[in-house]
């Protein structure tokens, strides 16, 4: 009895972490490619001398405009 109760903290000693450096990790690199995705709009629109208006939802960019005067 007492094997298979330490069997389980190992196995939730183990599994613990391994999903928090998981899900760190999508959380990381998703909020790196939000952000490479806007600057690269962003520098586009001022590279033609515009101005950016960006509409986001979480890391997903909802609506870009480019206002060029």
């Amino acid at each position: 009895m007492t094997r298979k109760l330490g069997a389980a903290r190992l196995a939730g000693a183990v599994i613990l972490p391994v999903l928090l450096v998981a899900g760190s990790f999508l959380f990381f690199t998703n909020s790196y490619f939000s952000y490479k995705e806007v600057k690269a709009y962003t520098d586009s629109c001022y590279d033609k001398g515009g101005f950016p208006s960006i509409e986001k939802s979480g890391w997903k960019v909802v609506s870009f405009d480019c206002q060029i005067d």
